[in-house]
Parts: C-alpha cells; sequence; structure tokens
C-alpha cells in the first residue's frame, strides 16, 4: 500500500534546505517543526583517514573521540530543560557524533561539539575506560557475533574493513592523536543540523565555527597509556550449537548493483525466503537465522548467518549454497522480486520517519558526495530491480562465498540438491 500522505510529506525532498560550502566541508540546515534539534557531524574515515600501523584504531579512536571529548562540556546541559543528549557512531568510511537537545540550544550545541571535536584529545583516563568498556564487550558478544566478525575479517584481510570491530589492544593515545590530526584535515565534514531553528542563523554560526575549528586548533597534552595485550576470540562454538557464517564482497554504495544484493538478501531471508523454506520451513534444521548487505565507499558485503545442531551443519552449509545457486542459475520469480523490493521500500520508509534516522542518513549520503536527499532515491532504485538483474548479480557476488565455521565441509551426498 502506499505510504500516507504525512509519511510522504515528511520523506518527500526538502525545498528550503540550506546549504553553505565552507572550504571542502559542507554545513546542511533542515528547518523541522519540533521541539528539539538534531545534530549530525560526519567525517570520511576508513581507508583514507585510518592510521596505516592497524587499520582498526581509526574507527575505535573515533568514537573515543566522539563521545569522550565532547560529553564533559555538555554534561552541564544534561538535566536540565533542554534535554541535551549526545554520542558518537562510527564505521568503515565515516566518524561522526550526534546531538540532541532543545531548539533553542542549536547554536550553543553546534559550538561546543565542533570546538571539543575538532579542537581537543580525550584524558588518558577516558581512553582507558574505553578501552575496558569496548574490551568488555567484546568478551560478552555470543559465539555467533564473534564468527561474523571472523568472517569480515577473512573477507577483508586486505582492507581496513577487515579490522575487528572492536581492536582495543591497539587503541593508544599516539593512534588516538594521529587520528585527530588525519580529522583536522579531513576532505570532507558535514554538519547537518535538523530541527525548529533560525536557519540563517544556524548556518551563518556553523560555517563560522568550522572556520574557525580549522583555522585554530588548540590540542590538549595527554600522558601516554600502555597498550593491552591482544584478546584472542575463538570462532569454534561450545556445546551442541554450530554458528555459521557465510559471505562475499559486494558492491560498493551508488553502484547499480546495491540495491539489486539488498532484494537478493531479502528473497533468501524474508519471511518467505528460499533459507527459510530450505533450512527452517521444510526440514527444520536452524535455530536462527539473519544477514544483511552492507555497502561502503569503496567496496561492499553480503553475509548470512545462523545456528544449526553442529550434526546438521554441513547440510546446512549445502543447503544455502543450493539455494544460492538456484537464483544464480535464474530461478528468480519476478512477484518474488516485487514483493521483496516491496518489503524492503516499506521498511526504508518506516525508519525514515524516525527524525535521528533521517537526519544520521542525510549526513552520511552528503559526507559520501550522494547528495542529502540521496534516500529520497533509493525506492525508485529498488523498484527497478528485475529478475534478471538479480540473477547476473547473484552470479556475479553470490558463487564465490566464504564458509566460517568449525563445521566439516558437506560431502558430495550433502551437497546434492
Amino acid at each position: 500500500r502506499p505510504a500516507p500522505a504525512s509519511t510522504r510529506a515528511r520523506l518527500a525532498p526538502q525545498r528550503d534546505v540550506t546549504t553553505r560550502a565552507v572550504g571542502d566541508d559542507l554545513v546542511v540546515v533542515v528547518p523541522r517543526a519540533a521541539p528539539l534539534v538534531e545534530v549530525r557531524l560526519v567525517a570520511l574515515a576508513g581507508r583514507r583517514l585510518t592510521p596505516d600501523a592497524h587499520p582498526g584504531v581509526g574507527i575505535v579512536a573515533s568514537r573515543a573521540v566522539a563521545e569522550a571529548t565532547v560529553r564533559d562540556p555538555l554534561l552541564s546541559l544534561e538535566g536540565d530543560e533542554s534535554g541535551a543528549q549526545m554520542g558518537g557512531f562510527d564505521g568503515p568510511d565515516v566518524t561522526g557524533l550526534w546531538a540532541r537537545a532543545a531548539s533553542g540550544r542549536a547554536p550553543l550545541l553546534l559550538r561546543l561539539a565542533l570546538e571539543r571535536w575538532l579542537w581537543s584529545e580525550p584524558s588518558a583516563e577516558r581512553l582507558e575506560a574505553k578501552r575496558a568498556e569496548s574490551r568488555r564487550a567484546r568478551l560478552r558478544a555470543g559465539e555467533l557475533d564473534r564468527a561474523v566478525d571472523a568472517l569480515f575479517a577473512r573477507l577483508f584481510s586486505d582492507h581496513p574493513y577487515g579490522a575487528p570491530s572492536s581492536p582495543v589492544a591497539d587503541l593508544t593515545t599516539d593512534a588516538v592523536r594521529a587520528h585527530i590530526a588525519r580529522l583536522r584535515t579531513a576532505p570532507r565534514l558535514v554538519a547537518l543540523v535538523l530541527g525548529d531553528v533560525d536557519v540563517e542563523r544556524v548556518a551563518d554560526a556553523t560555517a563560522h565555527e568550522l572556520t574557525r575549528a580549522r583555522r585554530e586548533p588548540r590540542p590538549i597534552p595527554i600522558r601516554g597509556i600502555a597498550p593491552l595485550a591482544p584478546g584472542r576470540i575463538a570462532v569454534r562454538a561450545s556445546g551442541e550449537r554450530c554458528p555459521i557464517a557465510i559471505g562475499g564482497r559486494g558492491p560498493a554504495a551508488g553502484t547499480d548493483d546495491a540495491p539489486v544484493l539488498d532484494v537478493l538478501v531479502e528473497l533468501l531471508l524474508g519471511h518467505a525466503g528460499l533459507l527459510h523454506r530450505e533450512l527452517r520451513e521444510e526440514r527444520g534444521l536452524i535455530y536462527s537465522l539473519g544477514g544483511r548487505s552492507e555497502a561502503w565507499l569503496d567496496a561492499g558485503a553480503v553475509s548470512l548467518y545462523f545456528e544449526v545442531a553442529r550434526a546438521h551443519a554441513s547440510l546446512a552449509i549445502a543447503r544455502t549454497r543450493a539455494a544460492i545457486g538456484r537464483l544464480a542459475e535464474g530461478d528468480v520469480d519476478e512477484d518474488s522480486v516485487r514483493r521483496a523490493a516491496a518489503a524492503l521500500e516499506g521498511a526504508h520508509r518506516l525508519r525514515l520517519q524516525r527524525r535521528s534516522v533521517l537526519a544520521n542518513t542525510m549526513a552520511l549520503h552528503a559526507c559520501t558526495g550522494a547528495g542529502f536527499d540521496a534516500h529520497t532515491r533509493y525506492p525508485s532504485r529498488l523498484r527497478a530491480v528485475t529478475g534478471a538483474r538479480c540473477a547476473e548479480a547473484a552470479r556475479r557476488w553470490l558463487t564465490s562465498l566464504v564458509v566460517v565455521s568449525d563445521a566439516d565441509e558437506p560431502t558430495d551426498q550433502e551437497a546434492a540438491p
């Protein structure tokens, strides 16, 4: 069904958006009738900015900088009528900070965030606490999460994307200092403000702060911290449940194949998907099933992961490969493709009803050069996907998959469709 008129209005391209270029940086202000203002500061990261010694350091350092340096000055705003909140986010290509406060505090929020993020360095105590927190989270991760981490490490062993999700052992003050220096000379930084604000005033103030922050960096000296010994994460499962992760490299963001991979994953994992029928409904082989398709700046990935009884692990792997093989051979129903595209479009529109998700999506797209309104073109790209394109993309991206599991490889008899 078509989305309600109110939803379409919220998702429609913004005609009154104000943009300001500040050198290579960009300021985007989107007026919205809301009591809270959303702020996103995003910079390119990943291959362009990450230290060469350990590619994962930059990703974790970015979040440590965003969370540790900006939280202190914003504490004075939390708990009062402004309702201020903030946090950091990171990924293979981008790193950033988000903040939320009452609309009247937008200029102050921007000034504090830009000033602290671009000028200062976190204390050694903050970095040590961040390392300990990340290490605890890594140890708490389930066996299936660790199998997926191992899958990405194998898929991208020659690329920053293959770094562990929490390389806390290598997070040192020298690495953070180098990463901050690279952030200050980032090829592109986007400051996006979404809310009920004085558009021209906020745009002028943000452009001024960006210019001043670039011109007058004031690093704060910090004492060094000793590196931790790297922790070993075992993939081998304990007990009768066997975690399995299967995946391969995919297309980069903005390419024609990116939405096609999204549809392919939906065809495999949707409620009426091939793997649900093959592994769960008809044979009852698996306990859980998941997966995703991701597209980054210069690469992408598709991953499928599930838990299965150890005795059935080889058969589950064989059946997964057989289902993918049928897609690659062209056994794709056009009605199924349309249903999968419609399901993805509906989920996309539902996510963007949250102002925070919309702000984050717009900032990321503006940073990567796709344009802050790239999310409005995604539904039409989904509707352009056909069965023939799905079969071609399956042959290109899904026929050479990597399997991470401690189960034995399937026999010829098990591998037979």
